[in-house]
């Protein structure tokens, strides 16, 4: 019998699925507690303050938008050709390897 202290009759396979079975409960409570508490905090006085602060932020952020329809690739050569520097378009055969 020594050799087989390991071997419990099957009943490891029925406790892992119970294990299982329990631990997909404990998730699903959690889940529904975490619901509750997220809607209990969107009618509080904290919660209507926080999404609008954040309403505001998400305005803010697309007034400030840098990009005001010209595409970058064109800012870019209007830039570099301001400095002086080489076009990002022309060709890279003649550069040497560095």
């Amino acid at each position: 019998m020594g050799l087989l202290c390991c071997f419990d009759g099957g009943n490891s396979a029925q406790r892992k699925e119970e294990e299982r079975a329990a631990s997909a409960e404990a998730l699903a409570n959690a889940a529904q507690a975490f619901q509750r508490r997220q809607e209990e905090f969107e009618k509080s006085a904290a919660g209507r303050a926080a999404r609008a602060q954040q309403q505001q932020q998400a305005a803010a952020k697309q007034a400030a938008s840098s990009n005001k329809g010209e595409p970058v690739l064109k800012c870019l050569y209007r830039y570099n050709m301001f400095r002086g520097l080489p076009s990002p378009f022309a060709s890279r055969t003649n550069t040497p390897d560095l």
